[in-house]
């Protein structure tokens, strides 16, 4: 189950895991986080950090190109897409290896560079 969150002062909104121990900022490393209380190799990651070269993902790199660079950090690149949504770029990657499995989405917004990152165990991804 989902239920709304919205951070005001920091400017976003999101739809978080209703029973899962919330986290808030470990400077450096991220903004909110939840973790499963059952299994809590399961989470959810929101990080931002100052972004000045540009107005857009895009900047950065191209769609694929920034997930082959990800994903000598993540394991194997299994999908990448670049979506747009309320006029923001955002580009969606999944992520495979050493048992778990990553779903990253990034965007540039309002002088951030914005990181949302779900994980699990390769044996739970298909119950999520």
């Amino acid at each position: 189950l989902l239920e709304k969150y919205a951070d005001v002062n920091r400017g976003f909104r999101l739809l978080k895991p209703t029973t899962w121990n919330q986290f808030d900022g470990e400077p450096g490393a991220y903004d909110v986080r939840w973790v499963d209380v059952v299994a809590p190799a399961e989470s959810v990651t929101l990080s931002t950090s100052s972004y000045n070269a540009g107005q857009s993902i895009e900047d950065l790199a191209a769609v694929d190109k920034l997930g082959a660079k990800l994903a000598a950090a993540r394991g194997t690149l299994t999908g990448a897409r670049a979506r747009r949504s309320d006029s923001i770029l955002f580009y969606d990657y999944s992520f495979s290896g050493e048992g778990r499995r990553e779903l990253l989405t990034m965007c540039v917004h309002k002088g951030r560079l914005w990181q949302l990152t779900a994980k699990a165990p390769e044996a739970s991804w298909g119950k999520r």
